[in-house]
């Protein structure tokens, strides 16, 4: 009897070995997708600061532009051809300057809900792949269990055979090995549940 539950459990018990390890793997793919859609929200931040910076940057660079212009017409020395020609063109320039600067505003703004990478999303996201990498460990430790369990069954099948081969003393010896693996592999799929 003893033989056919240890042969049982060595039978049945890869069958949950195998769904808790899948399991444990899918977590962990799930775990790798979220971070890569978390990293990529990080980098078009990145890049959102940096249009920001840049944009802002243009801006200065046109309006300085358009100021050396008007300084250079008051230099001595400057034909009236090149003071028309260059006073109109600072003038285009100053008057860009806020129309760039309304214009890195709208496209360099703050990613909004719509977007799905504010603050309180990033932070959904980041709790989603704590916890599938917590679902992940907890699958892998269970896939764990039911193969110690598998291998303590088989381990109590064999001494049950042993046990049915020998005869006198140690036949009681190898029963109580038997029992006692058996009574591990069923803790360990206890331990599972």
């Amino acid at each position: 009897m003893l033989a056919f539950i240890a042969w049982l459990l060595v039978t049945l018990l890869p069958a949950p070995q195998i769904v808790a390890s899948l399991n444990e793997q899918r977590s962990q793919a799930s775990s790798a997708r979220t971070a890569v859609q978390l990293s990529g929200d990080i980098a078009a931040s990145r890049a959102v600061s940096a249009f920001r910076a840049n944009s802002s940057l243009s801006s200065v660079n046109v309006v300085a532009q358009g100021l050396s212009r008007e300084y250079e017409i008051l230099l001595p020395g400057i034909s009236d051809d090149l003071a028309d020609a260059q006073l109109p063109m600072a003038r285009v320039e100053q008057s860009l300057a806020p129309s760039l600067q309304e214009l890195a505003t709208v496209m360099g703004r703050a990613p909004s809900p719509a977007d799905g990478t504010d603050e309180r999303t990033s932070a959904a996201i980041l709790a989603l792949q704590h916890a599938q990498v917590d679902q992940a460990n907890t699958s892998g430790q269970k896939a764990n269990m039911l193969g110690l369990a598998v291998l303590l069954a088989a381990l109590a099948f064999s001494t049950a055979i042993l046990a049915m081969v020998r005869s006198g003393g140690s036949s009681r010896l190898f029963r109580i090995m038997a029992v006692s693996l058996l009574a591990g592999a069923v803790l360990s799929v206890l331990s599972t549940v």
